[in-house]
């Protein structure tokens, strides 16, 4: 249902949507794509949303770059660069806002949150049985097939040597035998 009125009636309808696109800035940051769909599902017609959006821009109430950084620094740390791409991609977000956001936002190394993510997904005790799960789960969300591989492949082999050093301990003459069984395997 679209709204059509006289030049004074547009003014209400704009009063209207600017006062409505204020309410949804002032909770969080939105972008512009996000006050278009919002004012869109309200039903009110393009001349009114482009008038309202260029007010929103004049008054910087709205920034795509700043919502790109904004974005990128609260999600980083449970996100893959490529799943905040594809995010902030299906918001109409310019790539070239996007690779600025990453680049003003220091970026933690990918490995470590893979290992944690994978700490906090499965117990290591059961780790080399949900492998599999484990991997499809992280390549989904993003993270490169052969970085997730070699993290499982790490915290196993951690846990093996941990076992070995922890068994060598507690019965010092079977160092040999259980060398010889966890890694002929």
């Amino acid at each position: 249902m679209q709204r059509k009125c006289s030049s004074s009636g547009q003014s209400i309808f704009f009063k209207r949507a600017m006062n409505k696109a204020v309410t949804a800035i002032k909770y969080s940051e939105k972008c512009e794509y996000d006050i278009r769909q919002k004012l869109k599902e309200l039903c009110y017609d393009e001349e009114v949303i482009d008038t309202t959006l260029d007010k929103l821009k004049k008054y910087k109430y709205i920034d795509d770059a700043r919502y790109a950084s904004v974005y990128v620094r609260s999600h980083i740390q449970r996100k893959s660069r490529r799943e905040i791409t594809y995010a902030l991609s299906s918001k109409k977000i310019l790539n070239e806002w996007i690779e600025q956001a990453f680049e003003e936002n220091q970026l933690p190394d990918e490995r470590e949150i893979v290992e944690k993510l994978i700490r906090k997904k499965c117990p290591v005790s059961e780790l080399s049985d949900k492998r599999e799960k484990v991997t499809v789960f992280l390549v989904r969300k993003g993270y490169p097939y052969r970085l997730v591989a070699s993290c499982i492949s790490e915290i196993l082999e951690i846990r093996v040597v941990s076992n070995i050093r922890k068994c060598c301990t507690e019965k010092p003459g079977r160092k040999k035998l259980l060398f010889l069984v966890c890694f002929s395997t």
